[in-house]
């Protein structure tokens, strides 16, 4: 903004030296503080009020599964939302009466099933803010003020500290709403020069959705699943003895047989490289495997994609070497439940199930989960 004076005698106003003919251009206004942007962000998703909001992840890496979540948002007690994850479809309805999720393809729907409608926007929100939002890495965020499809918006820009693995982010951008400080875009690449994004777009309503938005019907033939059919696969497995597979590996090196570690604490992680939040867990499931090797602690990868050239190449491409089995049959799949990636399921030295977590919530909840069975980073 300029400001133009008439020609008096010079004067200090407003901090700006004027003198004859001059031309002060007034001083910026400083910009937010990383920290509060980051807060004022969060804050704003868990206070949205009636929206359709579309999430879409876009990634460079081949194969590029389309990834979609569509919410029709009223609350976080009331919404509907559809997943999209290449091309399977899972519809889920939530009244603050019950959760209802639907399976178009199998024509099968369960209720109150544990963990059905996740991640809602502002869990999502929180999960993307997260490593942000510690003390380390505010101090090298850099804001800066851009148009974002032709609004005002702030730029947050993060380039974490140098990683050795090809899968170790460089560079983290944040774009948020100047006008409602809603999340518009989070980005992430990564050494390799992959890259992936998750796109948020708001439409908001006037009025709320009616009810009958979030109330499912039972499309014609549909069957429902028992609640045991759908359960908690945390609850199902953890203290109990984990169950048994062998599997080749993806190096030609002999079978693993679960049993034949007893005595060693596993992890087993099932991933896929086209999972941007598998991809975004290894760098710590990888120190992990290092850090405790002496301690008696070893890494299995559980990995189905097709093509097994390609999984060799793209570890290549990485830098990794640790241990992928190859479940084309899903035996281990099956056997642990896994319906969602990744999952880590951790197993003491007596053959039980410890831990079994679905997603990854970051590196900082990846190694207090550790840490709680004698593994401190």
């Amino acid at each position: 903004m300029t400001a133009r004076f008439r020609p008096v005698r010079s004067t200090l106003v407003a901090g700006c030296l004027l003198t004859l003919a001059s031309v002060c251009v007034s001083a910026a206004p400083p910009k937010p503080d990383p920290a509060d942007l980051v807060k004022a962000s969060a804050d704003a998703t868990g206070k949205l009020g009636p929206a359709t909001i579309k999430i879409t992840v876009t990634a460079t890496s081949e194969p590029k599964p389309p990834a979609s979540l569509l919410f029709k948002w009223n609350s976080p007690e009331q919404y509907y939302m559809r997943d999209t994850q290449e091309s399977d479809v899972t519809e889920t309805w939530v009244n603050g009466k019950e959760t209802v999720t639907y399976d178009p393809e199998a024509n099968e729907y369960a209720r109150n099933v544990p963990g059905a409608g996740k991640p809602s926007p502002a869990e999502l929100v929180n999960y993307i803010l997260g490593d942000l939002r510690q003390p380390e890495n505010l101090k090298k965020i850099t804001v800066s003020e851009i148009q974002y499809e032709s609004a005002p918006a702030w730029r947050l820009t993060m380039k974490p500290a140098a990683g050795k693995t090809q899968d170790y982010p460089t560079l983290v951008t944040l774009i948020i709403g100047k006008k409602d400080n809603l999340v518009r875009k989070y980005g992430m690449t990564l050494k390799s020069k992959q890259a992936f994004a998750y796109i948020f777009s708001y439409a908001y309503e006037k009025q709320p959705f009616p009810a009958s938005t979030f109330k499912f019907v039972p499309p014609e033939g549909a069957t429902e699943m028992k609640p045991e059919e759908k359960a908690d696969p945390a609850k199902e497995f953890v203290g109990k003895p984990a169950p048994d597979f062998e599997l080749p590996t993806l190096d030609g090196s002999p079978a693993v047989k679960l049993s034949n570690l007893k005595g060693k604490t596993v992890m087993l992680d099932f991933w896929a490289t086209w999972c941007p939040p598998c991809r975004a867990a290894l760098p710590d499931v990888n120190s992990a495997r290092k850090a405790f090797a002496d301690k008696g602690f070893v890494l299995l990868t559980i990995n189905n994609e097709p093509k097994a050239d390609d999984v060799k190449a793209w570890m290549k491409k990485e830098g990794y070497t640790f241990t992928v089995l190859r479940d084309m049959e899903r035996k281990a799949s099956s056997a642990y439940k896994v319906t969602g990636i990744p999952t880590n399921v951790l197993i003491g030295p007596d053959g039980n199930v410890l831990e079994y977590v679905v997603g990854f919530e970051g590196s900082e909840a990846f190694w207090a989960t550790l840490e709680k069975h004698g593994f401190k980073k």
